[in-house]
């Protein structure tokens, strides 16, 4: 009995193996969980004065690219309350934002409702016109009229015949390049009448993809149905179609792109909103924000965009900053005094300072309320500087020079430290057991997709064998009834035939008064046999009788055969559509194989990229606790420290944005 299928999210969770995981890669004891070091490290981060917004300011991982650092920077520890060690944003990372469209990359509705919206008449894309090849048929005779034949005979003719065999229906031609249908070629009928093959239509998809002119992808002013593309389009040619309607269905006036200029890709604005800057999107190739209002490079934090006139008119109006503007209804929303945060009408709550979405539980994500945090905002230098004694924040003559020396001094000294090293080390053997994990993790899954192909494969050979032994069957048991039936019907009118010759015979005999000797002669003279105008009559007819004879035969064998034929062609027929059914059955179980194994790879290779992420900020939060301990034992400044380097083949964040 074979097991039910396991789907993309139950893979997450037994390929990446969670008490492996600790066990192997973190190296933690039974019954201590990840979350539960995760949750001792974020508290005495906090005892110590380390907020999360820390991590944002790390860049020191030379592993990490631009696009890791800004995936990393969305990805922080949160505050935890005074009560308790949870909340409802505690976990070491939070929620980041993803495109709508990339969650819902195996749906095409979105190109659906793009081809609802299409109101003005679609200009025609030219294909070379051309007509459907007609098959030659050929009306050979197919029978002989010979009537003695011997049933040894008549066997081998009726193997070497081929009256059975279906005749050949007109082929269709793809409407494109004109190659005609065949078990290398499969034809797509749309719903223009004209039919194309499946390379025809990939490049007439590539084109729309590129080219917004030719989006949708047409023929005859008529769009390709949704169907069609589906059963076409790989996984990835997919998501890269239904990014192109994504992005040439949005107006352009509202159009985003990212706003580095070695990227420059289009960002969809239809993302879900980040907590942290509900008025930022993210582009999904290089992890760079935009402003949503302005569509140019993200503001600092607690920024409003310039290019919002109205809330700039009304501050300078009321004389007040305490004016933001809802992200939700875009309304202008006012704090009340003596309130902590700001309500719209609409009910969604703000921060008043950075205009981040407000958590009932843990107040603004960015951490606003920390004094700490707003006056590094404000001042630009660590907490650690302010506490040594500039609190008027002013800088020396040479505060530049002083600030690079004294953080050269304190990289030094951090790497100097014997147990900064001794952390390094171990979390350099923890990424040499994660990529240990990781690859043998993957390895596990691809052995147990092959399996899965090659049982398939395996299953499909075996029906097809069936069913061919199963019409041979069929096909040999019918032709054995027709050779017997028409064996049957020869024999009949054999019979017919000897009986017109005897009764031929006995009538020109007494017609022409053929005796046998003298005394029968006498004998039939006194009996008064006359031969008269109806014996001749009837001896004409019989004659007739004999020379049509043959005819006829040859006729009613002809009929049988016509009608044995057109039922050995309906059974060809009935052979042919199971055919058609097992092997488009056994075509929609492969494609959803494939669809199973790509979309398993794909929750594997997220699986991989969270824990990853995950132990990467975990490692940056380790070695900001360890330097800020030997800070307070020592009074002594350590600075940042790189985390352990990742090789090329683990950059799990590159490889899951690209894809998407």
């Amino acid at each position: 009995m074979r097991s039910p299928p396991k789907t993309p999210d139950t893979m997450a969770t037994t390929d990446v193996n969670q008490d492996d995981y600790a066990r192997e890669v973190l190296g933690l004891d039974a019954g201590i969980t990840e979350d539960a070091i995760d949750a001792d490290l974020v508290a005495k981060a906090n005892s110590l004065g380390i907020a999360s917004s820390t991590l944002q300011k790390r860049n020191t991982s030379s592993a990490f690219s631009s696009s890791t650092f800004g995936s990393t920077m969305d990805q922080t520890f949160s505050a935890t309350s005074s009560s308790t060690h949870a909340t409802p944003r505690s976990s070491i990372f939070a929620a980041s934002s993803t495109d709508l469209a990339h969650s819902g990359a195996g749906s095409f509705a979105l190109y659906d409702q793009f081809l609802a919206s299409v109101d003005t008449p679609l200009e025609q894309v030219r294909f070379r016109k051309g007509s459907l090849a007609a098959a030659n048929s050929s009306a050979q005779s197919l029978f002989s009229v010979g009537t003695h034949k011997s049933f040894s005979s008549v066997k081998s003719g009726f193997k070497s015949r081929s009256w059975w065999r279906k005749r050949s229906d007109p082929s269709l031609s793809c409407h494109g390049c004109r190659s005609s249908a065949g078990k290398t070629v499969t034809l797509h009928a749309l719903s223009c009448s004209h039919t194309y093959c499946s390379q025809c239509l990939q490049y007439v998809v590539s084109q729309a993809c590129v080219n917004e002119e030719s989006m949708p992808p047409r023929c005859c002013s008529r769009p390709f149905p949704s169907s069609v593309l589906q059963e076409i389009l790989d996984r990835h040619t997919q998501q890269t179609f239904l990014k192109a309607v994504t992005h040439f269905s949005t107006p352009k006036h509202a159009r985003i792109y990212c706003p580095r200029s070695k990227c420059a890709v289009f960002i969809n604005p239809h993302q879900v909103i980040n907590h942290k800057h509900p008025f930022n999107v993210t582009c999904q190739e290089c992890l760079a924000r935009a402003c949503r209002r302005c569509k140019q490079g993200s503001h600092p934090l607690g920024t409003d965009c310039p290019e919002d006139w109205e809330l700039e008119a009304v501050k300078k109006m009321g004389q007040s900053t305490n004016w933001k503007r809802c992200h939700s209804c875009h309304n202008l929303v006012n704090l009340p005094k003596g309130a902590t945060h700001m309500i719209c009408r609409c009910k969604e709550e703000l921060c008043h300072i950075c205009g981040g979405i407000w958590d009932s539980a843990t107040g603004c994500p960015n951490l606003c309320g920390n004094e700490a945090e707003l006056e590094k905002r404000q001042t630009g230098f660590p907490s650690a500087h302010v506490q040594d004694g500039h609190h008027d924040g002013t800088r020396p003559p040479s505060a530049a020079a002083q600030k690079e020396a004294e953080k050269r001094n304190a990289e030094k000294r951090s790497l100097r430290s014997p147990e900064v090293q001794a952390l390094m080390a171990k979390q350099a053997l923890e990424l040499s057991r994660f990529c240990a994990f990781s690859a043998r993790t993957r390895s596990s899954m691809q052995t147990r997709h092959a399996t899965d192909k090659l049982a398939v494969l395996e299953r499909h050979a075996d029906e097809d064998d069936a069913l061919k032994h199963k019409h041979h069957q069929a096909s040999s048991a019918l032709e054995d009834r027709q050779i017997a039936a028409e064996m049957e019907l020869r024999a009949t009118l054999e019979q017919t035939a000897r009986s017109v010759k005897l009764r031929l015979k006995h009538m020109e005999a007494y017609c022409q008064g053929r005796a046998a000797n003298a005394a029968a002669a006498a004998a039939d003279a006194e009996a008064g046999r006359v031969v008269t105008e109806r014996n001749l009559k009837e001896l004409g007819q019989q004659y007739t009788l004999r020379d049509g004879m043959e005819r006829q035969q040859a006729a009613k064998i002809n009929v049988m055969r016509e009608r044995q034929a057109r039922r050995m062609e309906e059974l060809l027929d009935r052979h042919e559509a199971e055919e058609e059914a097992l092997a488009d059955r056994q075509h929609g179980e492969t494609q959803a194989l494939a669809a199973r194994c790509a979309a398993e790879d794909e929750a594997l290779t997220g699986t991989l990229r969270m824990l990853q992420l995950r132990l990467n900020a975990r490692w940056s939060l380790q070695l900001d606790v360890l330097c800020r301990e030997r800070e307070e034992a020592e009074g002594f400044r350590y600075g940042a420290v790189a985390t352990p380097a990742w090789p090329q083949d683990q950059f799990y964040v590159e490889q899951w944005w690209c894809r998407q």
